[in-house]
């Protein structure tokens, strides 16, 4: 960690240079841009260095006032009370900055005598004084109560009872009380240093690990607890010549803890005395949920298909160990890291003992990198001594100093005392044969005090020096003339007095070739890591391509792990143990097959997991955080994976000091990161895993009132914005269980994205339907649920292909609701919009009929709102059924009878009808062979649509004019047109527009001679009609025989056209049926020569009649041409 940043404009940089070197020269650990690596994330490491450093020494200068960079970097300085501003040239500060006092050192050039520049140092000194004596546990933040005063926890139930043996029948009631109630205080004895919450009952003892503070080794705790117990208890005699044994059953699962309760509620309670009851006399049975947790570190043996009897612990004791024993993956991502400690241990080569703290976050490969830099050390003999922490030891003192010790001696876990005590004396007599009288000592202290020999009689305190001394000593003789290095791990959970001793053994570093690193995660902090011989490393994530190199380690190449990569680098986040956990349970469950770097993706994959052994890693990091921390970070889990301070405070009803601590702890903790400081600070979880068991920590109760809170704060902060903020308002109604105020944010929402992404918009209105069913009581509530009938109706076909079922539901829904309100004239309206579906099916005809029906009825007295929605309707009809004469007096009619545009509230269909009779003219006249005229109606039809905001219509008319383009021969345009068409259909997302996009860019391609790419568009045109407006499936199939004409593909041509008459022929689309009778007259002609003639004839008068019947009218003008060139010819 820095002591100070210096935050700068890049082009003040000269000053920067004066200043950091300056610091440095004083004693200060200088963190600047400059020291910044080829290769390094800059910006996340700026942000890390920003949050960590105590003080952040801001130039001041007219360039960098102006610069977002600086102005950010010093509001989070003044938020965090880091900040010291020095001017270096005059310049009016920010606003926000002029109440903080700034040293004045303009003109200053680095003379280190100057009284300004001392005064500076000493105000810098004063600054870090104070901060570092600030007491680390401050007043507690007294936070909002929620509702309900439940938690929700995750525990492992161990549930041991006695079980007798012999006639029960004489046993006398107070020698059974005394036998469980000894049981009681024995299991309760052995597992207090994991801190269980016991409840006694009358055959036994249900201990709960995990109810008052969780731990990610609570499962294994629990059946180490219990296999203790089974050892130490032995056979229970009773009188009258009975006897019992202990049995143990055990289970893992979630539990309510309420206040005032006697035990908390949960069926892990339940099933661990089940699995009590099923287990042997003598024995521990647990079930599925421990093993997955708990089951690497257990020798297991199935017994039904959700538990296990444990035949013992394995050998492994750590998750790395696990790996080990699994089979380490490639070691990847950590060639920087390496390399410091490299240079670390050739400056202690050098005589000056250094001390590497090694940070990150559980799983991110802390002792992976130990592990392999204490590999290279023992290659190279140079000799490593280990030591590790561990949770259930912070109540014994010395627990990792001892761990230490034995490993300095050689001392292994299985070495009986007397090989334990030998290896001490060999070992003194190496280093020093003096130090032989003091074997008998140091095997006490360590342990392994010498059989009859006069106790020692020291107080802690006295042993402890005691252990000090000697260990500086032996340290100090080891690494005279040779290299050494110390590994100790996990000292988030060391134990005070192990503390103690390693401080004095950091501080003891000169005149030693010792290298020590010790590893810990992010919420470890101590003063004398800031020694001038201390540094600190931070290990990042891995990147995509390390957890590339991983999974291809773990998994293998085959194709079919494809699907795998990126939601495993998602779930991951970079976090090696995450990534090999996630692998691991996708074995297990059967996910993928084969062996480790062959695996394949089984047929049961449906998707990843979260492995119960990431989220027990996760759970215990939050759990040991202070109460009114949790419940902030509740907060902001409840909010979303990015959240405002200010929505934040106001929830949790913290004052700005108050939030600025808690903010604090978090971001030190690496649970969340900055994201932005201005015009409010924004947060964002650093893991996607830690939001989510933060908000499922909470009850339902609680998780309600919470959300409930947070859409309050969010439309009381942000009145302005509920628009912009509705869907997120939706969510958070919709989680508080308030219906209604979800479905009027719901239909907020929809109405915000209706014309850029048609897909959400139906979402929403869905949301709207199935929110306010059954729940409208006012004028404006019923008005909110036809809306969401209309837009369902009208979206069902424009997002996508149609689901008549859903159409009809809708339907039948709306129009009861219609007809008991006395709605006559809404009743028509939802017939209307669900007349279009019928087309989108494929069913053409049947649409004809219906909106000719329709139109009558609009034409009834009291249906006058209705009528330019019918005719909209109307006219679609007849241009899909290829009645064009009839269209286009039709459209004539409309025009006649709206001659301008039309008020919103006439826009049933999204679209303003005016606009739309354009639109259709433009189709009418471009198949009647007017093509002026046509572009003219086209044009109109897209400057409207621009006014009025309606870019699909606009997307719609642009096909009609690259048609046009196509039948008058120009090239250029249709390209132009089609370009247009691609870029409003990307950004609405409309299936139709999609659709309509591929057609336009296979004419175009087609007008250019590239057969291929023509139908590429084709084939995408084909695809998208089984997906959307199935009544276009002939015209894409034509479309696809015309390119593959120009391909020269004439055989894949003539079965395409084929399949196109049929097509249309089955949805009545008569206008494309006209145009693959004349496609496959061009194919028989150029695949069949003379032979086809009287075939082709046949296709061609076949085009005659529809052209006849008023359909496809402008093939008229190709006729004679093709009738000279393939029958008279």
């Amino acid at each position: 960690m820095p002591e100070v940043f210096i935050s700068y404009n890049r082009q003040d940089q000269a000053h920067a240079r004066l200043f950091a070197e300056g610091l440095a020269s004083e004693g200060f650990d200088v963190w600047w841009d400059a020291t910044l690596r080829t290769g390094d994330n800059w910006d996340a490491i700026t942000e890390q260095s920003l949050n960590e450093a105590e003080a952040v020494v801001v130039l001041w200068s007219p360039r960098s006032v102006s610069s977002r960079w600086v102005r950010s970097e010093a509001a989070v300085a003044l938020r965090n009370g880091t900040l010291i501003p020095l001017m270096i040239e005059d310049c009016l500060r920010p606003v926000m900055f002029e109440l903080t006092q700034s040293a004045n050192l303009i003109g200053w050039r680095g003379d280190r005598r100057d009284r300004v520049w001392r005064d500076l140092v000493e105000d810098i000194r004063r600054h870090l004084t104070q901060r570092r004596g600030t007491p680390a546990s401050a007043a507690p933040v007294a936070i909002a109560p929620l509702r309900s005063a439940s938690e929700r926890r995750q525990v492992t139930v161990l549930n041991a009872a006695l079980a007798l043996e012999g006639d029960v029948y004489d046993l006398d009631p107070e020698d059974w009380d005394k036998a469980v109630r000894d049981l009681q205080a024995k299991a309760s004895s052995l597992a207090a240093p994991y801190e269980p919450h016991v409840i006694s009952g009358s055959s036994g003892a249900t201990l709960l690990f995990g109810l008052d503070q969780q731990n990610e080794r609570d499962a294994l705790h629990a059946v180490q607890t219990a296999l203790a117990l089974i050892e130490q208890s032995g056979e229970v005699d009773l009188p009258q010549g009975l006897s019992a044994r202990v049995r143990c059953g055990l289970d893992s699962g979630p539990v309510i803890a309420s206040a005032g309760a006697s035990a908390p509620a949960g069926l892990a309670l339940d099933s661990a005395a089940q699995l009590q009851m099923l287990a042997a006399p003598g024995s521990v049975v647990i079930g599925s949920a421990v093993a997955k947790v708990a089951g690497g570190y257990l020798r297991l043996e199935q017994i039904s298909p959700r538990a296990f009897r444990v035949a013992g612990e394995a050998e492994t004791h750590t998750r790395f160990e696990l790996s080990r024993a699994r089979g380490l993956t490639r070691f990847v991502g950590r060639g920087e890291e390496f390399e410091l400690l490299m240079q670390g241990l050739e400056m202690s080569a050098g005589g000056t003992g250094q001390v590497i703290g090694i940070m990150a976050e559980a799983g991110t490969g802390k002792s992976r990198l130990c592990f392999e830099f204490a590999e290279l050390c023992r290659s190279h003999a140079i000799p490593v001594y280990t030591g590790s922490a561990d949770q259930s030891g912070q109540q014994a003192p010395l627990l990792a100093i001892m761990d230490l010790a034995r490993s300095f001696f050689g001392i292994v876990a299985k070495d009986e005392p007397a090989n334990a005590r030998a290896k001490i004396e060999r070992r003194l007599v190496a280093i020093d044969t003096g130090l032989t009288q003091s074997a008998a000592l140091i095997s006490d202290l360590i342990g392994y005090p010498v059989p009859n020999a006069p106790p020692v009689s020291l107080d802690p305190e006295a042993r402890q020096r005691q252990l000090v001394g000697m260990l500086r000593h032996l340290i100090r003789l080891d690494s005279l003339d040779r290299p050494t290095v110390i590994i100790v791990e996990d000292l988030h959970w060391i134990d005070e007095a192990s503390a103690s001793v390693l401080e004095q053994l950091v501080e003891a570093r000169d005149g030693v070739q010792n290298l020590m690193l010790l590893n810990y995660r992010p919420e470890f902090r101590v003063d004398w890591m800031q020694n001038s011989n201390c540094r600190q490393v931070s290990l990042a994530p891995l990147g995509d391509a390390e957890i590339g190199g991983l999974l291809d380690d773990l998994l293998g190449d085959d194709p079919s792990l494809g699907v795998l990569a990126a939601p495993i680098a998602d779930l991951s986040k970079g976090n090696p143990y995450f990534v090999e956990e996630i692998v691991h349970t996708l074995v297990e469950t059967g996910k993928i097959e084969g062996e480790r770097g062959k695996h394949r993706l089984s047929a049961s994959y449906t998707g990843l997991e979260v492995p119960p052994t990431v989220k027990a890693v996760i759970a215990a990091r939050i759990d040991r955080l202070p109460p009114a921390v949790r419940r902030v970070l509740q907060i902001a889990a409840t909010i979303g994976m990015a959240f405002p301070e200010p929505l934040v405070a106001e929830v949790a009803a913290l004052t700005g000091a108050e939030m600025a601590d808690v903010l604090g702890q978090l971001r030190r903790n690496a649970f969340i990161v900055e994201q932005a400081a201005f015009p409010a600070a924004i947060y964002a979880f650093k893991h996607p895993l830690t939001r989510e068991m933060a908000h499922e920590s909470l009850v339902k109760d609680d998780r309600r009132d919470m959300h409930a809170r947070v859409a309050q704060a969010l439309e009381r902060q942000e009145p302005h914005l509920i628009e912009e903020n509705a869907a997120t308002l939706a969510m958070h109604w919709e989680e508080a269980g308030e219906a209604m105020n979800a479905a009027r944010r719901h239909r907020d929402a929809a109405l915000r994205v209706v014309r850029t992404d048609f897909q959400a918009s139906l979402r929403h209105w869905e949301k709207v339907r199935e929110l306010s069913r059954g729940r409208l009581e006012t004028p404006e509530d019923f008005a909110m649920a036809f809306d969401a009938y209309i837009n369902l109706l009208n979206f069902n076909y424009r997002a996508g292909k149609p689901d008549i079922a859903k159409a009809d539901a809708v339907l039948a829904e709306g129009d009861a609701l219609a007809a008991a309100i006395g709605q006559d004239q809404m009743r028509l309206v939802l017939a209307l919009c669900h007349s279009r579906n019928l087309c989108a099916a494929g069913d053409a005809t049947g649409y004809a009929a219906l909106a000719e029906r329709n139109l009558e009825a609009a034409f009834r007295p009291g249906m006058e709102d209705l009528r330019a929605l019918a005719m909209v309707l109307f006219l679609d009809s007849l241009s899909h059924t290829g009645q064009d004469e009839r269209g286009l007096a039709e459209c004539r009619r409309a025009l006649e009878l709206w001659p301008d545009p039309l008020p919103r509230e006439y826009w049933q269909s999204g679209i303003d009808p005016h606009a739309f009779f354009l639109f259709m003219s433009g189709i009418f006249l471009s198949w009647a062979g007017m093509l002026e005229e046509s572009m003219t109606k086209f044009q109109s039809a897209i400057d409207l649509a621009e006014q009025e905001g309606t870019p699909e219509l606009t997307g719609w008319a642009l096909y009609g004019m690259t048609q046009c383009a196509e039948w008058r021969g120009d090239g250029a345009a249709a390209r132009d047109y089609a370009r247009r068409l691609r870029e409003i259909a990307e950004t609405l997302g409309s299936q139709l527009l999609v659709l309509y996009d591929s057609f336009s860019h296979a004419i175009a391609h087609r007008m250019a001679g590239d057969g291929e790419a023509a139908v590429r568009a084709a084939q995408q045109a084909v695809a998208m009609t089984q997906r959307t407006e199935m009544q276009w499936t002939g015209a894409a199939q034509a479309q696809l025989a015309w390119c593959l004409v120009v391909a020269r593909r004439l055989d894949e041509a003539e079965a395409l056209a084929r399949q196109a008459i049929a097509s249309c022929s089955v949805s009545g689309t008569n206008q494309f049926k006209a145009g693959a009778h004349a496609a496959l007259a061009v194919i028989l002609d150029e695949r069949h020569g003379a032979p086809a003639r009287e075939r082709v004839a046949a296709e061609l008068d076949a085009v005659d009649a529809l052209m006849d019947g008023g359909s496809a009218m402008i093939l008229r003008q190709y006729m004679p041409g093709w009738r000279a060139r393939l029958i008279d010819q």
